[in-house]
């Protein structure tokens, strides 16, 4: 049995879930040439490279420049802060600058470990942006320090201009998905063997998708649930008029078969199922499953 990649994206609009706000600086407070909500114990880079400005800040009365134009990249941490075990951080930064890369991070006061960086963004344009990024926590820490990362900046630097952190209690999954929205828990359920993954888009850095893995040795029923065993926030909205679904597959190989099932999330036993081949190699197909036509039929009383 050969290898089965496949990547999917639906569209999705999501309602935010509650949030509590963890950190916020607008780097106004500043003591012995620091801000004073930053330059934790991790932190490695030069104070001399982190400097005030005192106008122009639209948060507040004052901005960091941040100034790192090697390759290498240096870290700027934050005091010591209380977290969740478990928790996932939203992260958003207010930044300006012509150049840099720019990720995020923290290190875990608890295990003594670093956490997993998240992927480059490059910063472009004079004017201030929103930097969006999350993190997550491990189950057995409460404190962190966290960690924005640099790199090949201007001999100018980049603006860092209000950072603030929220942890997310992530909402159920429902129609349409995206895996886009930091707010959606996208845990997926894998069943035979197969293997799931959220991921950056190979075609579109910006954009996040779930790779779905068949491999060697897995079971011919082998397949990805796209939610938690509790299914859906709110059943499929099926009707006399509308039965189909759309989902957007990326495939290394045109004629892969797609198998799209719907269930009962408390019955598996109700259920409607139909198989769509891809016809594009290497690139993002769009594929509509007409249940209209599935064997087992929708019943709409389900």
């Amino acid at each position: 049995m050969k290898k089965i990649i496949t990547l999917i994206a639906l569209a999705l609009i999501a309602n935010l879930s509650i949030s509590q706000v963890v950190f916020q600086s607008d780097l106004s407070s500043w003591a012995a040439g620091n801000p004073s909500d930053f330059f934790g114990v991790r932190t490695n880079i030069s104070a001399t490279n982190v400097v005030e400005v005192t106008t122009g800040a639209v948060h507040g009365t004052s901005f960091a420049n941040l100034i790192n134009a090697t390759t290498s990249h240096k870290r700027l941490t934050t005091q010591t802060l209380g977290v969740v075990p478990g928790e996932t951080y939203i992260i958003e930064m207010w930044i300006a600058g012509t150049a840099g890369d720019i990720r995020v991070s923290h290190y875990d006061n608890n295990n003594s470990s670093w956490g997993a960086y998240t992927s480059y963004q490059t910063i472009s344009g004079t004017g201030l942006v929103k930097y969006t990024d999350s993190i997550t926590v491990a189950s057995t820490c409460n404190s962190i320090e966290y960690i924005i990362s640099l790199r090949n900046t201007t001999a100018l630097g980049i603006g860092l201009d209000s950072v603030v952190i929220t942890g997310l209690l992530p909402s159920q999954i429902d129609l349409p998905v995206t895996f886009d929205d930091l707010a959606v828990n996208y845990t997926m359920t894998d069943f035979g063997s197969n293997a799931s993954m959220l991921m950056t888009d190979p075609t579109n850095a910006s954009n996040k998708v779930m790779r779905i893995i068949k491999p060697t040795g897995a079971q011919t029923w082998a397949g990805t649930t796209i939610s938690t065993p509790t299914g859906l926030a709110t059943a499929i909205p099926f009707s006399i008029t509308d039965k189909k679904m759309t989902v957007k597959v990326w495939s290394p190989t045109s004629g892969t078969p797609i198998l799209l099932k719907v269930e009962d999330a408390s019955n598996g036993a109700i259920n409607s199922e139909v198989s769509v081949n891809t016809t594009v190699a290497a690139g993002w197909d769009s594929l509509v499953f007409d249940f209209s036509t599935a064997t087992s039929a929708i019943n709409l009383a389900n």
